[in-house]
């Protein structure tokens, strides 16, 4: 069952970053390039994970990974904003987990696309977090949240009607496809999330998932990298 809006409003344009060029032609050298390193400005703690992240990074390119779509509250951040969020980037760039802090830039330098997909219509405010975040390439960073800014398609729903985030994935795939002329699909897109029916949405549409779970972001390195479990202090 399908569960689109009635009168979706029209869509705000979007803005290409500068960046884009590069990607374009040659997609993974192109974001290897857009990204920097930038560990001398990384906390110790972040500087500590270094290596796991890009082990994990690395694999995932290896097995074909294309999109990592990745929910935003008690996900890439350990709290909930419910979409209205008041205290400003800088306080909640203090809850995004130590494990993407460190992960999210080893990802891009692979040429995975990442993008945040989330029901909170504070957009702009993520955008913030992961400039400060992320730093170089935080720009290339695909964002859909309900904010209006984007166009619902269909999209199919899981085992139990569920939608979950497979609308919002459905289009940063068209943005990847319209961006590189190949469309990520089954499993070349794994999702993030802590919400079940979410997970089984996506998993229903044959894509990877990661439940992320209490005490679950341990087991990063097996479900995303296949390789051995992360230390545990990595939540």
């Amino acid at each position: 069952m399908l569960n689109l809006p009635a009168a979706p409003t029209p869509p705000k344009p979007q803005q290409q970053h500068s960046l884009w060029p590069a990607v374009l032609a040659s997609p993974r050298a192109g974001l290897a390039a857009a990204v920097a390193p930038r560990r001398a400005q990384d906390s110790s703690l972040v500087r500590s994970f270094a290596a796991d992240s890009a082990a994990v990074a690395q694999s995932m390119q290896a097995r074909g990974v294309r999109l990592l779509a990745l929910d935003f509250d008690q996900t890439l951040v350990s709290v909930h904003t419910r979409g209205m969020w008041d205290a400003g980037a800088a306080d909640l760039c203090g809850h995004v987990r130590p494990l993407f802090r460190a992960l999210l830039p080893e990802v891009l330098r692979q040429g995975i696309v990442v993008a945040v997909v989330t029901f909170s219509p504070q957009t702009d405010l993520i955008r913030d977090c992961l400039a400060r975040t992320v730093g170089d390439g935080a720009e290339l960073i695909i964002v859909r949240g309900d904010d209006g800014s984007w166009q619902r398609t269909a999209a199919a729903a899981g085992p139990d009607g569920e939608l979950g985030k497979q609308a919002h994935i459905a289009s940063a795939c068209d943005e990847v496809q319209r961006l590189s002329g190949r469309r990520p699909s089954g499993p070349e897109v794994v999702l993030v999330d802590d919400d079940e029916d979410n997970i089984g949405a996506a998993r229903a549409n044959g894509h990877g998932v990661w439940h992320l779970r209490d005490g679950s972001v341990a087991e990063l390195r097996g479900q995303l990298g296949g390789v051995a479990a992360l230390r545990p202090e990595m939540t």
